[in-house]
């Protein structure tokens, strides 16, 4: 539970990068999702948008794995994207919705 990620849908991450490239755009962009979510609370969301069973999903805090380096935190900001381009990264809802809309429910999630 004390791991947050910044999700990013793939497919808009590639149209982010090709509107960079587009406008010849240098320097750091952050091209990363807009949603800022522990690691719990992004699999309850994909749970219930797959029609998944969220009682299976376990919170742990990352001291009981014994990891050899300490993760930390990133909450990486995307308005400089959205400022140079006018493209909106999308958030885990968002994009776990269109994931299912194309078919990667039937292609690589596996039912019992």
């Amino acid at each position: 539970m004390d791991w947050y990620n910044v999700p990013t849908y793939l497919p808009n991450l590639v149209n982010a990068l090709e509107r960079l490239i587009e406008k010849n755009l240098l320097g750091v962009y952050h091209v990363c999702g807009s949603s800022f979510v522990n690691r719990c609370e992004w699999a309850l969301v994909t749970a219930k948008i797959f029609g998944l069973n969220k009682n299976m999903i376990k919170p742990v805090n990352s001291d009981i794995l014994n990891l050899p380096a300490k993760r930390v935190n990133v909450n990486l900001c995307n308005q400089k994207l959205f400022k140079k381009t006018g493209i909106k990264m999308m958030g885990i809802e968002k994009g776990l919705k269109l994931m299912k809309e194309n078919g990667f429910e039937k292609n690589y999630l596996i039912k019992s």
